[in-house]
């Protein structure tokens, strides 16, 4: 599905990042296991990914350090000679009120206009998927019963779940698909409980 194409995942040394990571390479794509932290689970993720018969490399990098970003996409350009699939998907969870977000740094991502260079910008909105982000929050089986409450569907997602849309979303069946976001979360915003216990 996604043969020929150069991937990045940062975050791919765990949870969705490396589930996706191991994902893009088994449809195909040669991809870049960018991690700050775990080199031996990136070093694993990097075998995986060579077990289906594609490239890929561990790349340590902050992707809070512009200067780091840069350096691990030329790193991408000289393995792989191009960057067709970029997954940005480090992250801290640090909850927030919407109305902390300026007018500006709306206006700063909303004004971003990528469609024109053939570049499609989608994202994927996860519900809870057990990684060890919110390890609390499903590990013991009454913290997984409270959080079955807020679920429709009474299961937790895993990260194989997030993983199979990326690679959905980065192949050609999704090419009209620009400036969407896919909730992966067995319907948990749209449940009445989510409100007070999410």
């Amino acid at each position: 599905m996604l043969r020929g194409q150069a991937a990045s995942v940062t975050g791919a040394n765990s949870g969705i990042g490396l589930a996706t990571a191991i994902a893009l390479g088994r449809a195909g794509a040669e991809v870049v296991v960018n991690h700050v932290v775990g080199r031996e689970a990136a070093d694993d993720a990097v075998r995986r990914i060579e077990g289906y018969g594609v490239r890929a490399v561990a790349h340590e990098a902050d992707v809070s350090d512009e200067a780091q970003v840069l350096a691990m996409f030329a790193r991408m350009i000289e393995e792989f000679g191009r960057i067709d699939i970029l997954v940005a998907n480090a992250g801290l969870q640090s909850d927030a009120a919407f109305t902390d977000m300026t007018v500006e740094q709306w206006h700063k991502v909303v004004d971003m206009n990528l469609a024109p260079h053939g570049i499609r910008v989608n994202a994927v909105a996860p519900g809870a998927i057990r990684t060890p982000i919110n390890r609390d929050a499903w590990q013991t089986p009454e913290a997984e019963r409270d959080l079955l409450t807020l679920i429709p569907y009474r299961r937790v997602g895993d990260p194989q779940d997030i993983a199979d849309a990326v690679v959905v979303l980065a192949s050609d069946l999704m090419d009209y698909v620009v400036g969407t976001t896919i909730y992966i979360d067995d319907g948990m915003t749209f449940f009445p409980g989510f409100a007070e216990g999410g």
